[in-house]
């Protein structure tokens, strides 16, 4: 199935030593800045609602587009699936 590894793909190999690479950095500088600066959050700032505002209109403007994509992608993995059990059928 797309967008899903299996479990036998789940295999140490060198193509994944980059992006383990780079989740491993991502970790150190975290680490590194939550010692350096402490874990708290920063105060708020004067445009935060602002901000806040902007980002709640554009999450709900881009839902219809969104939903496009969950229907369009379901379809196409619904239509491989049926060509694969018509495959069958006909192998039967």
């Amino acid at each position: 199935m797309p967008l899903f590894v299996s479990q036998s793909h789940l295999n140490a190999r060198w193509g994944n030593a980059i992006p383990a690479l780079g989740v491993a950095l991502a970790l150190c500088l975290t680490v590194a800045a939550t010692a350096r600066e402490g874990a708290s959050f920063q105060s708020r700032l004067p445009g935060d609602p602002v901000r806040l505002a902007l980002a709640v209109m554009a999450a709900v403007l881009s839902l219809p587009w969104i939903f496009v994509l969950v229907a369009v992608l379901g379809a196409w993995l619904l239509s491989r699936e049926r060509a694969a059990h018509e495959r069958a059928i006909l192998r039967a």
